[in-house]
């Protein structure tokens, strides 16, 4: 999802929210989780894919401020599947 996302405050309806696997690709530089700090107008049903496990991700996904969405009716987490063995 592109950088700036955020800034869309009255922003009422995201169906889908995909996570880069980097944040800049190509000199076009892609939001987190963090985009979605001001978007407390958000209703109905979201889905956020590519999502990461870890310390780091999971202090990152306080960023989101998601207790905050309370209009939203539903709410789905897609993880990648990472090995283990990296």
């Amino acid at each position: 999802m592109p950088r700036g996302l955020g800034q869309l405050t009255k922003l009422q309806t995201l169906s889908k929210f995909v996570m880069s696997q980097n944040s800049c690709l190509d000199f076009r530089c892609h939001g987190g989780l963090k985009e979605f700090n001001g978007l407390n107008k958000l209703r109905g049903t979201l889905k956020i894919k590519g999502l990461r496990r870890g310390k780091e991700s999971a202090s990152k996904s306080k960023d989101s401020n998601m207790k905050e969405k309370i209009h939203l009716q539903d709410l789905t987490l897609s993880w990648i599947e990472e090995d283990m063995d990296e």
